[in-house]
């Protein structure tokens, strides 16, 4: 694999990771009863999985703590977050899938010039 190749595969990931962020931010956000909480939780908690192998493989800077507080939040089973958690959950996803976006942006016009 040329280091091309190495960059779109990146690519790739980064744009599966930003719409996975985005897309577990509106299921929390749209959860209307406890059943599509927990199922947005779980969906949380596999593309932050995700969020923290990628940023291993590829070099991504994430704060350690955002990542353990993300996993942390979704890994309660039972759903018991208060309003401010699921708020912030979502505005983290929210401008994580914005910075992988601009990040997605920034690497293609790279790439292209």
């Amino acid at each position: 694999m040329n280091s091309c190749d190495g960059a779109l595969t990146r690519q790739h990931v980064a744009e599966q990771i930003a719409d996975g962020l985005a897309d577990a931010a509106e299921r929390l956000h749209d959860a209307h009863d406890l059943e599509q909480f927990i199922a947005a939780l779980e969906a949380h908690r596999q593309v932050w999985r995700s969020v923290s192998m990628a940023a291993s493989t590829v070099g991504w800077l994430v704060p350690e703590q955002l990542v353990e507080f993300s996993l942390t939040c979704a890994g309660r089973a039972d759903g018991h977050l208060n309003d401010h958690e699921i708020e912030a959950l979502i505005r983290i996803n929210r401008f994580a899938a914005s910075a992988v976006a601009k990040a997605c942006a920034t690497a293609v016009s790279g790439v292209e010039a």
